[in-house]
C-alpha cells in the first residue's frame, strides 16, 4: 500500500475497527485448530472414543477363527504350525483354550468328558447353564497327556458349527524344574551329613540340635519334592479349556437367525451412541468459558488497538 492508500484507510474508522478483530479472530482459530490436531486441551464433539489396538504379529485369521498364538518370550516356546515345537530336553506346560459354537450345548460337554477318557485323561471342571436369550451354553476343562494335545484338540473341533476363539500356548519351565531339582539334591546332601553326625552324637545337647536340623531339612525337602511332583503334573498332563454356545434355534433359508442378540446389539450401540453425544455435550459446555475468555482477549486486544490506532491514525494526519 501507498501513503495515499494508507491515508484513504486510516480515515475510516470503520475499516479499522473491522479489520483489527477480524485479525485477532482468524489468529485464535489457526491457533485453536493447531491445538485440536496437536492433542491439546481442546475440545471434541466425540470425546469418548474407543481405544485402537495395534495389531499382533502373532494374530492369524482364518475361516472365521481368530487364532492368538501365545507371543514368544525368554522363557516360552509357541505354537508352530500345526503343534507345538518341544525339545525333548526341555519341560514345558501347555494350555489351549477353544470357543465354539455346537448344535447342543449339553450334548458337546458329554462328548468332550468322552474324548477326555479316550484319550486317558480326566475332567477337572464343568458347568452348564442358560443364557439371557435363552441359549444354553457349557464350559469344561480337561487334561489330557501332553503327546495328545493335538489329537483332542482336532476331536474336539470336529464336534463345533463354528470354532470362534483357538489358543494354544506353551511355558517352558525348564529352569524352575532343573533349580528345584539341584536344591533338592543339596537338601538330601544335607540331610545325609546330618544322619552321619546324629550316629557319632553323644551328648544329649547335639543329639537334640542335630535332630532339630535334620526335621527342617526333611522338612524342606517334602515341600520341594511337592513343587516338583505338582509342576511334573503340569507338564505331562495339557490343559484344554473349552466354552460352548447352541447356536440359535431360528433359521432362515439356511442361515442362522437369533433376533434377541441383534437387538442387544443394536441397544448396546444406541446406549454407546448416546454415551458418546452426551460426553461430547459435556466438553462443548465445560469449554465454554475458555471460548468466551478467548473471545474477551480478542475483544479487548483489538479495542485497544483500534484506540492506539485512532492516536496513531490522528498523528499522521497530522503530519500528512
Amino acid at each position: 500500500m501507498n501513503s495515499e492508500e494508507i491515508k484513504n484507510f486510516l480515515k475510516d474508522p470503520k475499516k479499522i475497527a473491522i479489520a483489527v478483530p477480524l485479525v485477532f479472530v482468524a489468529i485464535f482459530l489457526v491457533m485453536l485448530v493447531m491445538s485440536l490436531f496437536n492433542g491439546g486441551s481442546g475440545f471434541a464433539l466425540n470425546s469418548a472414543s474407543s481405544p485402537s489396538y495395534a495389531p499382533s504379529p502373532y494374530m492369524k485369521e482364518g475361516y472365521g477363527i481368530a487364532e492368538d498364538s501365545y507371543a514368544p518370550t525368554n522363557n516360552q516356546m509357541v505354537r508352530s504350525g500345526t503343534g507345538i515345537v518341544i525339545s525333548e530336553e526341555r519341560k514345558v506346560i501347555q494350555n489351549a483354550s477353544l470357543s465354539m459354537v455346537v448344535s447342543k450345548a449339553r450334548e458337546a460337554v458329554d462328548v468332550i468328558k468322552g474324548f477326555a477318557a479316550k484319550w486317558n485323561g480326566f475332567v477337572e471342571y464343568a458347568n452348564i447353564y442358560e443364557t439371557n436369550d435363552d441359549r444354553v451354553a457349557g464350559s469344561i476343562t480337561i487334561r489330557v497327556p501332553s503327546k495328545n494335545l493335538e489329537d483332542v484338540m482336532r476331536d474336539i473341533k470336529g464336534i463345533a458349527v463354528k470354532v470362534t476363539h483357538e489358543n494354544i500356548n506353551a511355558q517352558d519351565v525348564t529352569k524352575q524344574f532343573v533349580d528345584l531339582e539341584a536344591r533338592l539334591r543339596n537338601l538330601k546332601a544335607q540331610e545325609e551329613q546330618y544322619l552321619l553326625i546324629l550316629k557319632r552324637a553323644e551328648k544329649i545337647a547335639d543329639i537334640l540340635s542335630v535332630t532339630q536340623s535334620l526335621n527342617g531339612t526333611r522338612e524342606n525337602i517334602e515341600r520341594l519334592q511337592a513343587e516338583m511332583n505338582y509342576l511334573s503334573a503340569q507338564i505331562e498332563m495339557a490343559s484344554i479349556s473349552v466354552e460352548l454356545i447352541a447356536e440359535a434355534d431360528v433359521k432362515i433359508l439356511g442361515v442362522v437367525w437369533n433376533p434377541m442378540q441383534e437387538i442387544k446389539r443394536a441397544l448396546n450401540d444406541l446406549v454407546e451412541s448416546l454415551v458418546q453425544f452426551a460426553n461430547g455435550v459435556i466438553s462443548f459446555i465445560f469449554f465454554i468459558p475458555t471460548l468466551a475468555l478467548w473471545f474477551l482477549i480478542v475483544w479487548l486486544g483489538g479495542w485497544i488497538i483500534w484506540k492506539v490506532a485512532r492516536k496513531l491514525k490522528n498523528r499522521l494526519m497530522t503530519h500528512l
